[in-house]
């Protein structure tokens, strides 16, 4: 078999996998879709896969080979209209940044949440339904919240030359001031009574993060 007949035999081998892929994928991303849909509409309790299989042209079992079961279709969705917009490598480009462009980059995460539709209708839900839904909120948490914080402490533990006593606390300071300044402009409309913008908080957390004690301390001895 000649070079050209083998390249092209294999070309078309790779044509065929990625055509038996690319259905099954296309297919997990159009159940999440429709969930999203469905969940924002309905809420949670209303979400049922068979509402979420008519919606993606599914049946339900089709969900399930994706899907254990709501839940972990709810993680998916918050998934999807979180970290998964940023790429893969998202959380590895964080740890080796440095601590400005940590900050700046957590920022700018925090800013395209803002500017999304559907994330904040997300949040709204959340919050909404998490007294009636506890286990709603605990994943919502866990997935984002607790998911953001453990990198962040792991930055703070990795950069010791910044002094930080205790990484997990200041992962949630860092993290939590961004969330909570989206939370107060966008969801409890801060931003008609008293506007904030997200870089002034990133302004204040760079400089706190920055003032480590060896740094006062060589500072202070000159």
């Amino acid at each position: 078999m000649s070079l050209k007949s083998q390249m092209v035999r294999t070309s078309g081998t790779k044509s065929f996998a990625s055509s038996q892929q690319r259905p099954t994928r296309s297919k997990r991303k159009r159940i999440v879709e429709a969930a999203i849909k469905v969940f924002l509409k309905d809420g949670y309790a209303a979400t049922t896969l068979s509402k979420v299989a008519e919606e993606a042209g599914v049946i339900r079992a089709t969900i399930y080979s994706h899907f254990k079961d709501k839940n972990e279709l709810f993680v998916a969705i918050v998934e999807e209209l979180t970290v998964s917009k940023f790429g893969e490598g998202f959380e590895e480009r964080l740890l080796t940044a440095s601590p400005k462009e940590f900050i700046l980059m957590l920022r700018e995460f925090v800013q395209r949440q803002r500017q999304d539709t559907q994330f904040l209708a997300l949040l709204r839900t959340v919050i909404a339904e998490s007294e009636r839904f506890p286990q709603l909120a605990r994943l919502y948490f866990k997935t984002i919240f607790h998911r953001g914080i453990s990198v962040g402490c792991k930055y703070f533990e990795q950069h010791k030359e910044l002094g930080i006593k205790d990484p997990y606390a200041m992962a949630a300071v860092v993290g939590g001031s961004m969330m909570a300044c989206l939370i107060q402009q966008e969801l409890l409309h801060g931003k008609e009574v008293a506007p904030l913008e997200l870089g002034a908080v990133a302004d204040i957390l760079v400089e706190l993060v920055s003032r480590s004690p060896a740094r006062r301390t060589e500072t202070s001895g000159q």
